[in-house]
């Protein structure tokens, strides 16, 4: 039996709950860019054990691969931050899902895969999830451009990210690339201090229960799917599993919102059902973008 769909498949719902633990420290007012930073630095501490097992690095050069990686990385952690503060987790994940047709487009490039109309109706699809995905009422149209702009280039970023991880992991290890990886990346966290509105000192007791166990299912999830896509790889397989976070972000706000203080289910049933709607559209948009490419 191939075990490989269940780390995906969970990574998704890990993504998921731990969105919704940051959100919910969102509302105390602790901000965009003090969340990335504490994300991160835990990201990166969760890692430091992949620096004592495997093989090490042989030479400076082989870090440049790490490097480049961890920036986009960063770069989709940062927008999906930004996206979480700004815009509504029931938008902006399942819009994410369209990363599966980002990474089929780079794959062309940098593993030299054939390109197929499968793709562009794919690409067609996940507009219509676009248009079905937004929100009605003023106030939800304030959030919805936040949710696309930057749920949409976050998911560019981690579509890079998956493809090189893979392009590179499998040549360095799994271990090398995770420890370096997250480890440059908690190191480009440094640059968002200056940003702070308050210190992370300044950060209330009560907020950091949302903070640091949402941070850490971040972490864990994308820890996982890093070991998946450089020991595995089957970057495209991998993500049409991973897309079932879009599902699972509707389904939980509609659920559970309310226990996280999240008041997006508020907008109604129809308009959480046309979202469902919409998160099934892209869903069968990137079934197609794979099956069928």
């Amino acid at each position: 039996m191939d075990l490989f769909p269940l780390i995906p498949l969970t990574a998704a719902l890990v993504y998921t709950v731990g969105t919704l633990f940051v959100k919910q420290s969102s509302s105390h007012g602790i901000g965009p860019w003090r969340t990335t930073f504490v994300a991160n630095v835990v990201n990166g501490v969760l890692a430091v054990p992949f620096w004592f097992i495997g093989p090490s690095f042989e030479s400076w050069g082989e870090l440049i691969f790490p490097v480049v990686v961890s920036l986009m990385f960063f770069g989709g952690q940062l927008l999906t931050c930004l996206a979480i503060h700004k815009g509504d987790v029931s938008v902006f994940t399942p819009l994410m899902g369209i990363k599966t047709v980002f990474v089929g487009i780079l794959a062309i490039w940098v593993v030299g895969e054939q390109s197929s109309m499968a793709i562009w109706v794919a690409v067609f699809l996940s507009a219509v999830a676009i248009f079905l995905l937004r929100g009605k009422g003023h106030a939800e149209r304030e959030r919805l451009l936040p949710s696309i702009v930057f749920g949409v280039g976050s998911a560019f970023c981690f579509a890079v990210y998956d493809t090189l991880m893979q392009r590179f992991g499998g040549d360095m290890g799994f271990e090398r690339m995770v420890s370096a990886t997250f480890s440059f990346n908690a190191l480009w966290s440094l640059a968002l201090i200056p940003l702070f509105k308050a210190p992370v000192s300044r950060i209330e007791f009560g907020m950091w229960k949302g903070l640091v166990v949402g941070s850490a299912l971040l972490a864990v999830q994308s820890i996982g799917m890093a070991i998946a896509l450089s020991r595995y790889g089957r970057v495209t397989e991998a993500n049409i599993f991973y897309s079932s976070r879009g599902i699972w972000s509707v389904a939980l706000v509609f659920l559970m919102g309310n226990w996280f203080g999240n008041s997006e289910a508020s907008a109604g049933k129809k308009v959480m059902a046309t979202r469902l709607l919409g998160a099934f559209v892209l869903a069968g948009a990137i079934f197609i973008a794979v099956v069928f490419q």
